[in-house]
């Protein structure tokens, strides 16, 4: 779960490294989890953002649980496409579908 105030990896080569949280997209509530669109700031710029994986346990139906041990942010414009070309690291299945990110011209590794 992602706040205001909290520090994630950019997935992609779009240039910044980190980002923080500035603000959460969509109805308020206090926290983003994957697949959200959130507001960060990163070298002194704004960017908008896509949560793609948090450091909370997700269970699955089968009963397994999948942890990751980074939160990280895929940079995006405002119409929903990528800022950079590549997208490194874990991605979820909820960040894949097409209604959330376009990565019909990305590469995912």
């Amino acid at each position: 779960m992602i706040q205001i105030r909290t520090v994630l990896k950019v997935l992609d080569n779009s240039g910044p490294k980190t980002a923080r949280c500035i603000g959460i997209l969509g109805p308020p509530k206090k926290f983003a989890t994957v697949g959200n669109k959130i507001v960060v700031a990163a070298e002194g710029k704004v960017y908008h953002g896509i949560v793609a994986c948090c450091k909370v346990e997700k269970k699955r139906p089968d009963g397994s649980f999948v942890r990751i041990d980074q939160n990280g942010v895929i940079l995006v414009e405002s119409n929903g496409k990528p800022v950079g070309n590549r997208v490194f690291g874990v991605l979820s299945d909820r960040v894949k579908q097409p209604e959330i990110l376009s990565l019909g011209r990305v590469k995912t590794i």
